[in-house]
C-alpha cells in the first residue's frame, strides 16, 4: 500500500512538473532517480529493493530512452530474483523484467555493456529455473551477448562474463557443454567446446577483473572443488571470510551474502576431514 501511495505521488509530481516545462520534469527525474540510487545501497533489504525497482520503473516509463536506467532496472530485477526471492515462479517473473528491461537498453545502444550483459544474465537465470540443461542449449544465444559486452567493457561488473561461462561449466554436465558449446563467437568460447578444467580459467580471469568482488573468489573455490583441488578452494574460501566485506564499497550487499556462502562451505569441507 505505501509504494502504491509512494508511486501515486511520483506521478502527480511528474505530470504537475510536465505542465510547468520539461526542465523541471528533468530534474524531478533525477530527483527520483537520486532517491532510487539511496535505497539501492540497502538492496538487501526487500522493501528498500522494491521501493527502488517502483522508482526505477517510473522514470524509465517517463523517460524510455535513457539506457541508464533501464541497466538499473535490470540489474534490479536480477538481484531481486537471485538473492532475495525463494519463491522458482516469483524468481522467474522478475528475470523476465529484467530481461525486458536489458532489451530497450540493448534497443537503445546495441553495444551496450551493461544492456547485454544483463540481458544474457537474466536469461541464463530463466534457464537455470527450467533446469541447467536448458541454459546449454542456449549457449549459442547467451555467448554472443557476453561476447558484445566484452567487447564494450572487458571487465564489465567485476568480470561478469567471464564468471558467467565458469558458472555455466561448472554447473551442466561435461557432455552437453562439448555437444552445445563448440563454433561459438568469440575469445569467450572454445573450438572444441567447453571442458570442466577451463572453469577455472574463466575465473581466473573474472578474479583478475574484480578481486575484490567475493563471488569471483567463491566461484573459484567451488570449480577447484569439483576438480578435486581442495586446498586451493580453502585459501579461496579463508580469503572471503577474513576480509572486511566492504572492501568493494558498490558491493557490500553482495559480499556479504557471498561470505555467508563462503563460510558455511568452508565449515563443510573442514567437518568432511574430521
Amino acid at each position: 500500500m505505501c509504494q502504491i501511495k509512494n508511486l501515486y505521488k511520483i506521478f502527480l509530481i511528474i505530470v504537475v512538473l510536465h505542465l510547468l516545462g520539461l526542465p523541471c520534469v528533468v530534474l524531478a527525474q533525477e530527483s527520483l532517480m537520486e532517491k532510487g540510487n539511496l535505497l539501492w545501497a540497502h538492496r538487501d533489504n526487500k522493501e528498500s529493493l522494491s521501493e527502488c525497482i517502483s522508482i526505477y520503473e517510473s522514470v524509465a516509463k517517463a523517460d524510455p530512452n535513457n539506457e541508464d536506467v533501464w541497466l538499473k532496472l535490470s540489474h534490479a530485477y536480477n538481484y531481486m530474483g537471485f538473492y532475495i526471492l525463494k519463491d522458482k515462479n516469483e524468481k522467474k517473473k522478475v528475470f523476465e523484467k529484467g530481461k525486458a528491461a536489458a532489451e530497450h537498453a540493448v534497443k537503445i545502444n546495441p553495444k551496450s555493456a551493461g544492456g547485454n550483459y544483463w540481458l544474457a544474465m537474466n536469461m541464463g537465470c530463466i534457464g537455470d529455473i527450467n533446469g541447467v540443461v536448458s541454459s546449454v542449449y542456449m549457449l549459442h544465444k547467451l555467448i554472443p551477448l557476453l561476447v558484445a559486452s566484452r567487447e564494450s567493457d572487458p571487465n564489465y561488473y567485476y568480470g561478469g562474463q567471464y564468471r558467467f561461462v565458469g558458472m555455466m561449466i561448472n554447473e551442466a554436465p561435461t557432455f552437453l557443454l562439448r555437444a552445445n558449446g563448440k563454433d561459438l563467437p568469440g575469445e569467450l568460447s572454445r573450438k572444441n567446446g567447453y571442458k570442466k578444467e577451463d572453469q577455472i580459467t574463466y575465473f581466473l580471469d573474472a578474479v583478475n577483473a574484480g578481486p575484490n568482488f567475493f563471488a569471483n573468489r567463491f566461484c573459484l573455490a567451488r570449480g577447484y572443488l569439483q576438480l578435486n583441488r581442495a586446498e586451493q578452494a580453502k585459501k579461496e574460501l579463508e580469503w572471503i571470510v577474513n576480509t572486511p566485506e566492504d572492501i568493494l564499497p558498490d558491493s557490500v550487499c553482495e559480499n556479504r551474502y557471498w561470505k555467508h556462502e563462503a563460510e558455511t562451505l568452508l565449515n563443510k569441507i573442514n567437518n568432511q576431514k574430521t
